[in-house]
């Protein structure tokens, strides 16, 4: 990995698609009103500052199931790694967001964990 860094996210979450019920519309442009203790990495990214902080780009490789992949979504847009980079290129302005999508239907974690190098590292690694 040398001093590359990578950020992958494992979502397989079948609770993360529960429906919602609300008395009003949702605004999509509200805050989260997750409690932090649900949302927080729990420590700090340093390599990933590093990254923006010099080279201006952040790549993310989402890695997961089906629900990575967009089965279900109603576009390529509206998949989560679409939409995790149209969320956070207003958060960084000036920063080249690119969330790679490496979900595949039907995985399950072992299966994932068989294509950390093939999949996530090989997406970051260095193209020199």
């Amino acid at each position: 990995m040398g001093q590359r860094s990578f950020l992958a996210a494992v979502v397989g979450l079948g609770l993360l698609a529960a429906p919602v019920m609300a008395a009003e519309p949702l605004n999509p442009h509200a805050p989260c009103a997750c409690p932090a203790a649900l949302t927080a990495l729990g420590g700090t990214l340093p390599n990933s500052l590093t990254e923006v902080r010099d080279r201006q780009t952040l790549k993310i490789v989402a890695l997961g199931s089906s629900s990575t992949y967009g089965t279900g979504a109603s576009s390529e847009a509206a998949t989560y790694p679409s939409r995790l980079a149209a969320e956070l290129g207003p958060m960084l302005p000036g920063v080249r967001i690119e969330v790679v999508n490496k979900g595949v239907p039907g995985e399950v974690a072992l299966d994932m964990v068989h294509r950390l190098d093939a999949d996530v590292l090989s997406a970051v690694a260095p193209t020199w």
